[in-house]
């Protein structure tokens, strides 16, 4: 629809570029759509999709929020440089001029950051910065979005 109609973006948000207030808008008309059909369907009360919602949370607990925890983790090591340790000792004790043997670097360093950290919403973000783009994407020439 914001591509469509000619200045509806600039009415709803103001002049710029606001892709991401754009999907988060879409997103939250979609939700509130569902959510009106849902209603509608079930004939059950307005109040019950947040009841139903607050039960599954407290049956979760906080195992709700641990994935957003460990995501942050793992940004706060990138951000303390971890990532840039990794690839300095990655570029300066290994043959990574090699294709092959740094994908097989990554993969494996993924998976044993993984094991020592618990989960890979951690090792994610440190890998990728001190592997992935700099020898990866930069030096290899591969492409992140694939």
């Amino acid at each position: 629809m914001f591509n469509h109609i000619p200045g509806l973006q600039e009415t709803l948000f103001g002049p710029g570029n606001h892709s991401t207030l754009v999907t988060l808008f879409s997103m939250t008309v979609g939700s509130l759509i569902g959510l009106t059909m849902a209603v509608k369907m079930t004939h059950e009360k307005v109040h019950q999709p947040l009841q139903e919602a607050r039960r599954l949370l407290d049956s979760i607990g906080w195992a709700f929020i641990l994935p957003q925890i460990l995501a942050t983790l793992g940004l706060l090591f990138t951000a303390a440089g971890v990532g840039e340790g990794i690839s300095y000792l990655t570029q300066t004790y290994l043959a990574v001029d090699s294709r092959f043997i740094a994908v097989a670097v990554y993969a494996v360093g993924m998976a044993l950051l993984t094991m020592v950290m618990g989960n890979a919403f951690a090792a994610f973000p440190i890998v990728t910065a001190g592997i992935g783009i700099p020898i990866l994407v930069l030096q290899h020439g591969g492409n992140p979005a694939v």
